[in-house]
């Protein structure tokens, strides 16, 4: 229990890593703020967003390890929570995706795929890892 209590732990931080980061950079260095909400507020406005999102990409990283049984790799699980992270304001770009319903769908199962490849790469390299027979018996 405490190893899925860690993994939604690190896994909504490094999510949001890269989010917090790119929005002080146009707050603070472009200066871009939002006249409605102010600076502070288009802060927390797209963390609050970012969340929502990195919610969903967990339901997707905790199904695919219930799942799949991988020990995946700590480096690459955490690449792909941060790919997903920076990537996520992609989704309002899309035309097809115009429904908060189609949105989360598609989130979801882009976030399962990105998992799921982590969790298959993770469980070839842990095979090809693990010494043989032969190996053992030296």
């Amino acid at each position: 229990m405490s190893t899925i209590i860690r993994t939604v732990l690190t896994s909504l931080l490094l999510f949001m890593l890269p989010i917090a980061a790119y929005q002080a950079y146009t707050i603070l260095i472009i200066g871009s703020c939002d006249p409605k909400f102010g600076c502070w507020g288009s802060f927390k406005l797209s963390l609050l967003i970012g969340s929502a999102y990195g919610f969903i990409s967990l339901v997707a990283l905790i199904a695919v390890q219930l799942v799949s049984k991988a020990n995946m790799l700590n480096a690459l699980s955490v690449l792909v929570t941060l790919l997903l992270g920076a990537a996520h304001w992609f989704m309002f770009s899309i035309e097809f995706l115009d429904s908060l319903t189609m949105q989360v769908a598609f989130w979801l199962v882009l976030s399962g795929v990105l998992y799921s490849l982590a969790a298959v790469i993770s469980k070839k390299y842990n095979k090809q890892s693990q010494p043989t027979r032969t190996a053992q018996l030296l």
